[in-house]
């Protein structure tokens, strides 16, 4: 049977070409192309791997929080938490924050919140203030998740603490139906080098911020400074006869007041301070700022005035009141930029040789070993006269 010429070799024309008509250097060059962008890919992944092994920093900030008027016998009515680093608490529940925009570079991230049981329209309880400290920073988590890559943008960040309290305040009143406490808020979320700080009720939160012509620093336009929102004043976590009304029309937000600030050097942006509603009743945003300032990145002696300026405040009134208030005050301070440790050795360059002690290069001073050495005589040795 007559084969048309074929020769058997690829397509019957002499075995130099593919399947496919193309000749095969063609082939052979498209398959070293696919194997270097498929090496490419492979590295990039490995790289991918390696970053997300490598722990974020925690912020570098200072943070401590004071309390008093505690008795020991019953719960407090103003709760604080204080999360020093949410990226390794995110790790340990495997959740992965986004990586661009605000969150870009492993942003380092931290939050700082206080709530109190005194801050409602009711009689206040316990109860609003600890179920709010234990399940705000797994809610803010959830919701920051959420993000899309592309969305870690202010407002949406901002969004997302919205929601965050809109869910816990639902959690509550859904787990706690017959509790009726509530509980105002304070809360600051640091990513990066910006700080969203959202309040809730009577509590306070105030950004010490340095003039441009020197002095002493005062309170943000934002974030302390100017005049808080009537409805966020007014509202409350929980409170569950207070959310609805005649008609099932809520009566009591559960919405705070949230500003976003990018910060500058800690020269300008030098501390953050939060504030139960028993602080901001005696005490102004600007007289927070200035009692704080006298304490420059000392936490725990700028809390510990503010307190007690707080509590000559009350004395008066604490004479004639039934219960002394409990009154709680955090403040973060930010540092310096930290110094970048110098990059490691390749191994391509060699060692610079070390100078000898006593040259022009050499060492100030140097450290003798002496070594002990323990002999003893075999038996039977001949002693020398």
């Amino acid at each position: 049977m007559d084969d048309g010429g074929h020769s058997g070799f690829g397509q019957g024309r002499g075995g130099n070409e593919g399947m496919s008509g193309a000749p095969m250097w063609q082939i052979k060059r498209k398959m070293a192309q696919y194997e270097a962008q498929r090496e490419t890919l492979v590295q990039e992944l490995i790289r991918e791997n390696e970053e997300k092994k490598v722990p974020a920093e925690a912020p570098n900030v200072l943070v401590d929080a004071i309390a008093s008027g505690l008795d020991g016998k019953t719960k407090p009515l103003v709760r604080h938490v204080l999360v020093k680093d949410l990226n390794r608490v995110a790790q340990m529940k495997g959740i992965e924050f986004p990586t661009t925009d605000i969150f870009q570079g492993k942003a380092p991230m931290g939050l700082y919140a206080l709530f109190d049981g005194q801050s409602c329209i009711g009689t206040p309880g316990p109860v609003a203030a600890e179920y709010c400290a234990r399940n705000l920073h797994v809610k803010v988590m959830e919701n920051l998740v959420m993000l899309k890559q592309g969305s870690g943008t202010e407002p949406f960040i901002k969004a997302a603490i919205i929601k965050s309290f809109h869910d816990l305040d639902a959690d509550y009143l859904a787990q706690k139906p017959e509790v009726q406490d509530g509980c105002g808020a304070a809360m600051a979320l640091f990513i990066g080098g910006h700080i969203f700080v959202a309040t809730l009720g009577r509590c306070t939160a105030v950004l010490a911020e340095a003039p441009q012509d020197g002095g002493r620093p005062r309170p943000h336009a934002l974030v302390g400074g100017g005049q808080p929102q009537a409805t966020a004043v007014a509202g409350s976590l929980g409170e569950p006869a207070r959310k609805s009304g005649a008609g099932g029309a809520a009566t009591l937000s559960c919405t705070p007041e949230v500003h976003g600030v990018a910060l500058q050097h800690c020269r300008e942006h030098p501390f953050l301070i939060l504030g139960s509603s028993t602080m901001a009743a005696v005490l102004d945003a600007a007289k927070l700022v200035d009692f704080a300032t006298d304490f420059s990145i000392q936490p725990r002696f700028a809390c510990g005035e503010l307190l007690a300026r707080g509590l000559e405040a009350h004395a008066a009134a604490a004479a004639t009141a039934s219960a002394t208030p409990q009154l709680v005050v955090a403040q973060v301070s930010f540092l310096p930029p930290k110094e970048k440790a110098p990059e490691k050795s390749t191994g391509s360059e060699p060692a610079a040789k070390k100078a000898k002690p006593g040259s022009k290069d050499g060492r100030k001073s140097m450290r003798f070993r002496h070594i002990l050495i323990r002999t003893q005589d075999a038996p039977g040795a001949k002693q020398l006269s």
